[in-house]
């Protein structure tokens, strides 16, 4: 009841989902998940996850996933779809605190006053340029370790099937659910040719660093 009572029930937010009571914490404990990724599609009613290699909101049949719709998902997890998103509104009883936006139009991150950290309300401001505001890179001669992974689209003709991604933040190549098509070229057949293009060139890096710090 109390927390129906902190959010304002604009048309807005009717629209956009943007009722921010439960966001206080800067880091919603259900966007911490580890659990592997169900494909939806073959599941009656699919639900939502966020994933931590994807840095986005996937669809799941894993019933124990915290999320029922890809907007709440987006919004707790804050991805890069709340860029441009409506800002939440809400009614801050219990005063505010630092909080950093992005604003489309001038395309830079802003510092302000909220009560939420909910949607496009950022708790750094590192976090909310790393979201908004960092490029992509893409392209034929770009490392396709250090691309960001998708999962693609579901297309005529193609199944999904388990491929592998580089995580850069981690330097570890892990499982994920490949939709068929489209994607990113951090894309890997088997685990081990992941960790031969990447993770091996990761370490070869290091050790030649390492030698230069001798000499």
């Amino acid at each position: 009841e109390e927390t129906m009572k902190s959010c304002v029930f604009l048309l807005s937010a009717f629209l956009f989902g943007t009722c921010a009571a439960t966001s206080y914490s800067p880091h919603d404990s259900r966007c911490l998940t580890s659990s592997l990724v169900m494909p939806a599609g073959y599941c009656w009613q699919s639900h939502w996850q966020y994933n931590p290699f994807y840095k986005r909101c996937v669809s799941t049949c894993n019933p124990l996933a915290p999320f029922s719709s890809k907007r709440e998902c987006d919004y707790s997890c804050r991805t890069k779809s709340v860029c441009r998103a409506p800002r939440p509104i809400s009614k801050c009883e219990f005063g505010t605190y630092p909080v950093y936006y992005y604003d489309p139009r001038t395309r830079i991150c802003v510092r302000t006053s909220q009560c939420t950290y909910y949607g496009n309300n950022f708790p750094t401001m590192r976090d909310c340029q790393e979201t908004c505001m960092k490029e992509e890179p893409s392209g034929p001669d770009v490392d396709p370790c250090s691309m960001l992974p998708s999962e693609g689209y579901y297309c005529k003709g193609r199944f999904g099937t388990f491929r592998f991604l580089y995580d850069n933040d981690t330097k570890t190549c892990n499982l994920f659910w490949y939709r068929g098509c489209g994607g990113t070229r951090n894309n890997f057949a088997s685990y081990y040719t992941c960790l031969n293009s990447c993770a091996g060139k990761y370490v070869q890096e290091n050790s030649e660093k390492l030698l230069d710090a001798k000499y």
